[in-house]
């Protein structure tokens, strides 16, 4: 271990710089031996930049669709980079859909906890999101297919919900979310998802019919941003709205969602959140303040 501190980085910093969560660090190096750091007298994790920069390479393995148990071998050249598989995410994908099938509620939630300890949020999200997606058409198909549909709403709230309740022994900052009429099934799951994987409570004021509604807000919240889901049939009038809204609000307007883009073609007021985004670390940008 080198005798200057400063050239470590502790577990905390190594999150902010890379966007890969304390849990999934420690996770990866206790399953997988992956970026075992240094240790100082009292335990505490020390990282390198050269770690750093390993962090790095894993994501971009994970973004291609290799699993996090065949990330190591590639790391130190011990194998094909041309054999990339997702059957992690596969083992993981059986054991969610079995416990919903199965209505299992504690499996299910043993396997979201594992999936999201194992992945970072971007991939996370867009694996969940395929998952849904897949479950969805499975359950169309289904005489049960509703019932099923309504137990995992109910289960994946409650699990997230769970999540965000926790946070708030760490005093985080609160988003603002909201939707300005009916969303593709699974959306706002989804981006709430990844303001509780990035340490952001979400308050959640469910449907508001006329974005004017929001003007009533004035001064009074104390949120770090604000993020919108706007309907499809959001309109020039919807934009216009939106951007009295954006001049009123000393937060950041975020939109977000499968119709979000809609109003981005008429007007540059919001930013835009997409699909792969990092939440956390765009808010922080824009507020340019940590979410503690």
């Amino acid at each position: 271990m080198p005798t200057d501190a400063s050239a470590f980085l502790s577990i905390g910093e190594v999150a902010k710089r890379t966007g890969v969560n304390p849990i999934t660090l420690r996770a990866w190096q206790r399953r997988f031996g992956l970026v075992i750091p240094a240790r100082t007298p009292k335990g505490h994790r020390l990282y390198t930049e050269a770690q750093v920069q390993q962090i790095a390479e894993i994501l971009s393995w994970l973004e291609r669709g290799v699993a996090i148990s065949k990330v190591k071998p590639l790391l130190e050249g011990r194998a094909e980079s041309d054999v990339v598989t997702d059957g992690d995410w596969s083992q993981l994908l059986q054991g969610l859909t079995q416990a919903t099938l199965q209505l299992q509620a504690v499996a299910l939630q043993q396997r979201l906890d594992e999936a999201s300890s194992l992945y970072p949020l971007p991939v996370l999200r867009r694996y969940l999101g395929q998952w849904l997606s897949l479950l969805s058409q499975q359950f169309a198909a289904r005489i049960d297919g509703q019932l099923l549909t309504s137990w995992l709403q109910h289960q994946l709230q409650q699990w997230l919900a769970w999540r965000a309740a926790k946070l708030l022994t760490q005093k985080p900052a609160s988003v603002l979310l909201c939707r300005l009429g009916p969303q593709p099934q699974w959306s706002e799951w989804l981006l709430t998802l990844s303001l509780v994987l990035s340490g952001y409570y979400p308050q959640a004021l469910g449907e508001v019919a006329d974005a004017d509604e929001l003007l009533l807000l004035g001064e009074r919240p104390r949120f770090c941003a604000v993020v919108l889901l706007p309907a499809a049939s959001s309109n020039s009038k919807t934009v216009l709205q939106l951007e009295q809204l954006a001049q009123k609000l000393s937060q950041p307007l975020l939109l977000g969602g499968e119709f979000a883009p809609l109003l981005l073609e008429r007007s540059n007021a919001f930013y835009l959140l997409q699909a792969d985004d990092d939440v956390g670390a765009v808010i922080k940008q824009l507020t340019g303040a940590d979410n503690a």
